[in-house]
């Protein structure tokens, strides 16, 4: 004979059983998804270190600016140059035209 007692305990035996159940199908799921987070994250890893290796470094890219850059210096140096000398032979030909000009000077009763 099944009394009171019994099937209060059977329910709540039966209400246990289902809450393990649940209980284990949640960690079954959350342990799913953290594989999957796990895979892409390894993934995303895999590809960004991919990434760096077939990307140039910083001191390739200085080096090939560096040597770009050099031919501009020296035609700026060059340059430089030719404006000093254009300067120095601009302030010899002024003064040049100032001592071999003659200001022609009229007195007051040649007029």
């Amino acid at each position: 004979m099944v009394t009171a007692h019994d099937a209060n305990k059977s329910c709540r035996r039966e209400r246990k059983r289902k809450m393990m159940v649940s209980y284990r199908k949640e960690k079954k799921l959350e342990e799913c998804e953290l594989k999957m987070a796990y895979r892409r994250l390894e993934m995303e890893i895999h590809a960004l270190r991919a990434s760096t290796h077939s990307a140039l470094s910083w001191k390739d890219i200085a080096l090939a600016l560096e040597e770009e850059v050099k031919p501009s210096h020296v035609e700026y140096q060059s340059l430089k140059e030719k404006v000093k000398a254009t300067s120095r032979l601009l302030r010899c030909m002024e003064q040049w035209v100032i001592c071999n000009s003659t200001i022609a000077v009229r007195s007051p009763w040649e007029m």
